[in-house]
């Protein structure tokens, strides 16, 4: 008997993912996002000036591994982060960042969140 639709949901979280970088004039697009291996479908609009925030539900799970692809054809991005939580929960940085980066910022980090 499938599960009913609540029950479904309640076992999801709202996964948020952001991105950021100086300086914050230089366009950049997310590229690629996957979560735990399975890839993110990404709005059209997934890129910015300074920063992407990226949001979508995932089933709960005790770790998240994330792997990500940003692009910015012609540029040199310094200071690049990125994080990750779980709702309106406390966001943890993922990796180290990177200083500097020119043309594109692949990378991935599993962490517990």
């Amino acid at each position: 008997m499938p599960k009913p639709l609540n029950a479904l949901l309640s076992s999801m979280d709202q996964i948020v993912f952001e991105i950021s970088w100086s300086p914050k004039t230089e366009f950049a697009k997310l590229y690629s996002l996957a979560y735990n291996d399975v890839p993110v479908s990404l709005p059209a609009d997934a890129s910015g000036k300074g920063s992407i925030r990226i949001q979508f539900p995932a089933p709960r799970s005790d770790t998240h591994r994330f792997q990500w692809s940003l692009l910015f054809p012609k540029a040199t991005l310094k200071n690049l982060k990125a994080m990750a939580r779980i709702g309106d929960g406390k966001p943890v940085e993922l990796g180290e960042g990177t200083k500097e980066k020119k043309g594109r910022w692949q990378d991935n980090e599993e962490v517990a969140l």
